[in-house]
Parts: structure tokens; C-alpha cells; sequence
């Protein structure tokens, strides 16, 4: 086990550094002058010179590389050219927002997906198991952002129950524009888990100790959490894992039509102003989310399966 954290950990940092790697070279490429960028359309060109010497524009590829590295260990990787602050310092900052709905967003897709996953895998083959199914298929078949503006056009505008967008805080008092966004995903992500969940426990049903189980007369409360929920939740794990990256990804859509200030919404604006360090900032930290969380994905695996801890 312990050279297994030691080999996974390592891989997390090789895979961080190709991305920062990678990103740094996109931004390299860009087209766009961020000299220009930071000194404005009227500036004359010996002011966007000295702006291009300031930050270090002027500089060979393999120096400003170096350079990058070095202010990256000390999570600084420039100013950003638009709000001109701490680019990592303003992601940072918006970190919080984006978390906190994407935490709530998963939940919700927990909550609808697993119940009635194992519903389905008790209905199997029934009419309501093709009702059902017929549902989930439209389900993960909707745009997330189609889905949210009906929403927010029936919940929000219509019927006055909610908050239209916008961010009311953390806690109790940010319930109420949290529901909406998290309904939305949760809602249309919802289909994945109850599909994979019910495909699985599906499967487990047949098995002949849970067939046994049932001939001693065990109630199926207890059969279901203690034999079939266990043995089905790899499979429901990995989408999980799989999950996270597409939360994140998603999340920046999501942050747009409620106008949630995440850093999905600042990612957005650091492209419409080529605002190279926020768009680097905030691929670096939701690289580091994923990798990071996809680590513990995989530690959860041998939790869920001891027989994994003995390959390892």
C-alpha cells in the first residue's frame, strides 16, 4: 500500500505538471499581444514595450518557462490582465462558490439517482422499469442549459420561488439561490447513476447468495444494504470519479445562465479578454481538483473491495 500512495502520488504530480505544461504553451501561442492587451487599443507602441519588458513578454520561450515554474511554486502566476490583480490569488477566491455548488449539484444527483437505481433493478423488465428508463434517456439526453433556463423561466420568473441567479451567500441563507443550479444538474445527471446503478444491481439479484438470502426469509431491506448496494457500487463509484471532472466542466456553463460567480464565470471572462493568467490559474486549479479527487475515487475502490488492497 505504501508504494502504491508513493507511485499514485507521484503521478499526480507528473500529471499536474503536463497540464501546467501544456497550458503555459497554449497561452504561449495565443496570438493576441497581452501587451497590447494590458496597455490598451490607444496606447502608444513605446508603452506597450515597456509593458512587454515589464511583465517579461519579450523574454525567449524557455526563460519565461523557467520563470512561470519558479513563481508557480509560490502560487503566483501572474497578474491577471484585466481585473489586475493576483490572477491565482482572484481564482482562489472564487474557488469557494464553485465548490460549494458543485458539492450540492452531486448530491442532488446522489440523491435522485441512487434510490431510484435500485428501485428499477427490483422492476427490471416491468412496465414501470420502460417508463422509467424511457425517462432517464430523455433525461441525460437534455441540455443542462435548456434545462435551467426552463427553470428559472417557470420556478424563478413565473411562479416567484426562487431567485432567478445571482449568489446570496454560504449556509442557510444561500439555500434558496442554490436550489435552482443544483436541481439543474442533479436533475438531468440523476439519469447516468440510476441507469449504471440499476444495470448492476441488476446483475447482483441473479447471484445465488443473494438468492439464498432471500430463501432464509432476510427481510430485503436488510439483503439490499448489506449484499446487493455493496457489491454493485464500483461500478457506481467510477461514474462518480468519472463525475468530477464533468462537474467542473459543466459548472462553467451552469455559472453562466445563473450567473453564479464561480470560477467557471470568471474562466468565461478571461477568455472574451484573452486574460491569459486567469485562464492558466484556473485550469492549474481545476486540474489539481480532479486529479486530487480522482485519487481518493481510486483509495475509496479498495475500501469498497479488500481484495484490491492485496493486489496492491
Amino acid at each position: 500500500m505504501t508504494r502504491y500512495l508513493i507511485n499514485r502520488a507521484a503521478l499526480m504530480v507528473f500529471t499536474i505538471w503536463g497540464v501546467v505544461t501544456i497550458t503555459f504553451v497554449i497561452g504561449f501561442l495565443i496570438p493576441a499581444n497581452p501587451a497590447r492587451t494590458i496597455a490598451g487599443v490607444h496606447a502608444t507602441a513605446a508603452r506597450v514595450a515597456q509593458i512587454a519588458h515589464l511583465y517579461g513578454f519579450d523574454q525567449p520561450f524557455y526563460l519565461r518557462y523557467l520563470h512561470f515554474l519558479w513563481n508557480l511554486l509560490h502560487l503566483n502566476v501572474g497578474m491577471s490582465y484585466h481585473y489586475h490583480e493576483s490572477a491565482m490569488l482572484i481564482v482562489l477566491q472564487r474557488l469557494p462558490a464553485t465548490l460549494y455548488l458543485g458539492v450540492f449539484a452531486v448530491l442532488t444527483e446522489l440523491i435522485i439517482g441512487f434510490p431510484l437505481g435500485v428501485y428499477l433493478a427490483y422492476k427490471r423488465d416491468t412496465w414501470v422499469d420502460s417508463v422509467l428508463s424511457a425517462m432517464f434517456v430523455g433525461g441525460a439526453s437534455m441540455p443542462t442549459y435548456w434545462f435551467g433556463i426552463i427553470l428559472i423561466y417557470v420556478v424563478a420568473y413565473k411562479a416567484n420561488l426562487l431567485p432567478i441567479g445571482g449568489f446570496n451567500g454560504y449556509g442557510p441563507a444561500g439555500w434558496s439561490s442554490l436550489v435552482l443550479p443544483a436541481l439543474t444538474y442533479g436533475i438531468t445527471g440523476a439519469a447516468y447513476y440510476a441507469r449504471i446503478l440499476r444495470s448492476t444491481l441488476s446483475d447482483v439479484l441473479e447471484q445465488d447468495y443473494v438468492r439464498t438470502a432471500h430463501a432464509k426469509g432476510l427481510q430485503r431491506f436488510r439483503i439490499t444494504r448489506k449484499h446487493v448496494i455493496r457489491a454493485g457500487l464500483l461500478p457506481f463509484v467510477t461514474q462518480l470519479g468519472m463525475d468530477i471532472a464533468y462537474t467542473l466542466s459543466g459548472l462553467i456553463i451552469l455559472e453562466q445562465v445563473f450567473d453564479w460567480p464561480g470560477i467557471g464565470n470568471l474562466v468565461v471572462t478571461g477568455i472574451d479578454y484573452v486574460d491569459v493568467p486567469i485562464i492558466i490559474a484556473t485550469t492549474i486549479v481545476t486540474a489539481t481538483l480532479v486529479v486530487v479527487l480522482n485519487f481518493l475515487v481510486d483509495l475509496s475502490y479498495m475500501w469498497l473491495d479488500p481484495r484490491l488492497r492485496h493486489d496492491h
